[in-house]
């Protein structure tokens, strides 16, 4: 996929030489930043707890009757659930598609054509000239 993100810089740095110090020193500042991130998270969430607003037994949700809406709201949902599914899968089946070599190329090489290169065409020798480049 080759999607710059961090974590594929830790990899590709790790991958890069023997001196592996620039990839631990990657890895440290992600875990650091890990770290901060989870102190500030309970930090605002403070006392309360994940699930429950106050002390007691769970009480089962309430149904809301919908009415008319209940066709539009289970068409929004099924919309949402199906970008959700569908958008990732698409992304990964055009880039399987693409990065799939054609018959008769090579894994690796490149299935576009070349571009035109910016150097005029070698000028072929004439019939008179010596083979010898000194003269």
């Amino acid at each position: 996929m080759r999607y710059d993100t961090f974590t594929r810089g830790i990899y590709t740095s790790y991958r890069a030489s023997f001196d592996r110090t620039p990839a631990a020193a990657l890895s440290v500042v992600l875990v650091v930043m890990t770290i901060l991130l989870v102190a500030a998270e309970a930090r605002t969430r403070g006392r309360a707890g994940h699930a429950r607003t106050g002390a007691g037994t769970a009480r089962p949700a309430v149904p809301v009757p919908l009415g008319r809406w209940r066709i539009p709201a289970l068409a929004w949902c099924t919309a949402v659930t199906a970008v959700a599914v569908v958008t990732p899968l698409a992304t990964l089946g055009y880039w399987l598609a693409v990065g799939t070599p054609r018959p008769g190329t090579r894994p690796g090489s490149s299935t576009r054509p070349a571009p035109p290169s910016a150097s005029p065409p070698p000028v072929p020798p004439s019939p008179h000239s010596s083979h010898c480049p000194w003269g």
